[in-house]
């Protein structure tokens, strides 16, 4: 009776862990760089550990989702090749996710996140 149990607790897990996966593959997690945290009072680059930021294009919802916190109100700025800005929103600090549509024309894009607090750039292509 044992075996039976652990026999069926390992295909639960496994079936409820595939819709997860096909998820993760419609899903690209983009690398922030030039990431920093600015001292308020000192004007010092340093990172912090209290603050978060990632990013992911959701090719299925066709949208970017930003997830955030710690870095205070801030502008978000998407750029295309040419630095011209095809879309911005502004975040606040209540929220913890926000999201901005996948541009439709192909090319390469910047994402900017920018706050009194934070900067960070996120680069990919759209084909």
């Amino acid at each position: 009776m044992k075996h039976f149990s652990i026999t069926l607790m390992a295909v639960l897990c496994l079936m409820l862990s595939l819709p997860a996966n096909a998820d993760d593959h419609n899903r690209t997690k983009l690398t922030i760089r030039n990431e920093s945290f600015t001292g308020i009072r000192t004007g010092e680059v340093y990172r912090d550990l209290s603050y978060y930021v990632a990013v992911e294009l959701n090719h299925t919802g066709q949208h970017i989702e930003i997830s955030h916190f710690g870095i205070g109100n801030a502008e978000i700025y998407l750029l295309d090749h040419q630095n011209k800005v095809v879309d911005n929103i502004t975040i606040y600090e209540g929220t913890s996710i926000d999201y901005l549509d996948i541009p439709k024309q192909s090319g390469y894009y910047a994402l900017v996140i920018w706050s009194n607090n934070y900067y960070g750039e996120a680069y990919f292509q759209v084909e």
